[in-house]
């Protein structure tokens, strides 16, 4: 596959050094087809899914005690983040789903059928190249290579909206 990877919609920094990438996407084919068997109790349909890159410390892979505790870090710093835009979305009367990065599975509603792949949306949606390391895939990013953590969230808000919504929690 060409290399199809856009600008994103937002690259930030936090107060903590931690480096992130946003994309607000359409949701992929198989995110569209199956919707009712990730998400059974669902209250809307997805406009648009945000995929953040978090840019790790370490190399995502070999797995190791340091990688684990370093996804875990990424885990945590992406939930206080989703949590925020959720509160906000929530205040302008948007709903947002969070996607467990680690196992993906909703966050508030009720487990589907069938997980999330993660990897898969980010591959389908920024054209990023993975590969399969010791039992994980891990995202090939231009600048960040291999040190890099996906996570994704879905919304029934529109593009602007979304951006709008991210860009006052980030100010």
């Amino acid at each position: 596959m060409n290399f199809q990877l856009t600008n994103p919609l937002i690259t930030y920094q936090s107060k903590q050094q931690i480096y992130f990438e946003i994309y607000v996407k359409y949701p992929t084919q198989f995110i569209l087809n199956n919707w009712t068997r990730l998400l059974q109790n669902s209250q809307f349909y997805p406009k648009n899914v945000v995929i953040i890159l978090f840019f790790s410390e370490l190399l995502i892979s070999p797995k190791n005690s340091q990688v684990i505790a370093e996804k875990n870090r990424l885990k945590n710093e992406f939930l206080q983040l989703a949590k925020k835009i959720k509160l906000a979305g929530h205040q302008d009367q948007k709903s947002i789903e969070i996607i467990d990065p680690q196992d993906g599975t909703p966050t508030n509603s009720i487990k589907g059928e069938i997980a999330f792949d993660i990897v898969a949306v980010v591959y389908q949606s920024l054209g990023l190249s993975f590969s399969d390391q010791d039992g994980c895939r891990v995202l090939h990013h231009p600048i960040a290579k291999t040190a890099v953590y996906p996570t994704i969230l879905l919304s029934d808000a529109g593009k602007k909206e979304l951006q709008s919504l991210i860009e006052k929690i980030l100010v």
